[in-house]
């Protein structure tokens, strides 16, 4: 079983930057991990807090209940609904918009980053053994060809560890990924139904 010492050490000058591209990950990933947690809310729980607030004719800012949702994208569109600035329907509906996309862009922050490490990784751990596969040949060519098999297949071994360590960054930053943007999706098609329930419930009350 290789070793992490033995993976980062032998690889060579490579393997130290997928081992930066690894650090790097693991933050980006707590790091939205840690923004959605504190961001959460469910929309079903805060429209019974909203309409709790808007019966007793309180403002959303002094609402105790609402404010616990005042970093949650719910309570944000709900205040551009309830702003007495925005007269009409269409231009409720645009600012609306644009705070929902506003919310879905801090949601996709540095989601970037994981898919480049995601495509670069690997194409890094093969640059990694090729560069590492030309220096054994080339010291194999240096001793006239005379080479212990023993010593070009251990040269070729430790060449071969970047490939490896590319592709387990590259699969770890992916998936990392793919989850991430999945809950982002999942969440902008909530914000969507919450933000037209809002426009039902203001604009088109039965």
């Amino acid at each position: 079983m290789i070793s992490l010492q033995e993976l980062l050490f032998k690889g060579g000058a490579v393997n130290y930057i997928l081992m930066i591209f690894y650090v790097l990950t693991l933050l980006v990933v707590c790091e939205r991990l840690i923004y959605f947690l504190f961001r959460r809310g469910k929309a079903e729980k805060f429209t019974e807090v909203l309409d709790e607030s808007l019966e007793n004719g309180t403002a959303l800012e002094s609402c105790d209940k609402c404010l616990k949702f005042k970093n949650t994208p719910l309570f944000d569109l709900a205040r551009h609904f309830l702003d007495k600035k925005y007269n009409d329907k269409e231009q409720i509906k645009k600012q609306s918009e644009i705070c929902l996309k506003n919310w879905v862009s801090k949601y996709e922050s540095s989601l970037w980053f994981l898919s480049l490490v995601g495509a670069l990784a690997p194409m890094m751990g093969l640059l990694g053994t090729m560069m590492g596969l030309v220096k054994s040949f080339k010291g194999m060519e240096s001793l006239g060809g005379h080479v212990d098999i023993s010593v070009l297949s251990g040269g070729i071994w430790e060449a071969m560890l970047t490939t490896v360590a590319g592709i387990i960054v590259g699969i770890i930053a992916l998936f990392a990924y793919r989850i991430l943007d999945h809950f982002v999706d999942k969440k902008e098609h909530q914000l969507q139904q919450f933000q037209q329930q809002l426009l039902i419930r203001f604009y088109y009350p039965s």
